[in-house]
């Protein structure tokens, strides 16, 4: 095999483990994302927890009174309890919306893989075109120059 074989597979080996690289980098990059989402979701669940928990126990602080007959009286509670109350539930839908939003946005390990593939492919194909498109205007600069 002469020298200047060697180099063009040499060289079309490099092209092709550039576009492994890339490849990879986009695989850790899915996999850096969906870790991060996970760990949102994971967050805001405990959150949710949380403040469904201070909800109960601000809940079961409210006692209701009952007249002779058995009807609730309006609740002779501070303002200030109420508003607590109020506020805890509205961060718990808050926080649920926020919840569902992020889980959407997880990728399963399916699509990772079939994301890493297609930037494979694409790469793939951008990178021998381009090497082709340059090649091809090089020769044909060195073409023009001979007289």
């Amino acid at each position: 095999m002469s020298l200047k074989t060697k180099k063009i597979i040499a060289r079309e080996f490099l092209l092709f483990l550039l576009c492994i690289t890339i490849t990879g980098f986009v695989g850790l990059g899915t996999y850096l994302y969906n870790s991060c989402k996970i760990n949102k979701v994971e967050v805001l669940k405990k959150e949710i927890t949380l403040e469904k928990i201070i909800a109960d126990s601000l809940q079961r602080s409210i006692s209701i009174e009952y007249d002779e007959y058995g009807i609730p009286i309006k609740n002779k509670l501070p303002p200030p309890i109420m508003l607590e109350l109020a506020s805890k539930r509205k961060l718990i839908q808050e926080t649920t919306t926020k919840l569902e939003k992020y889980s959407v946005q997880v990728l399963s390990s399916t699509e990772q893989i079939r994301l890493s593939l297609i930037i494979f492919l694409i790469s793939l194909s951008c990178v021998f075109l381009f090497r082709y498109l340059f090649y091809g205007i090089r020769w044909s600069l060195t073409i023009l120059k001979e007289k």
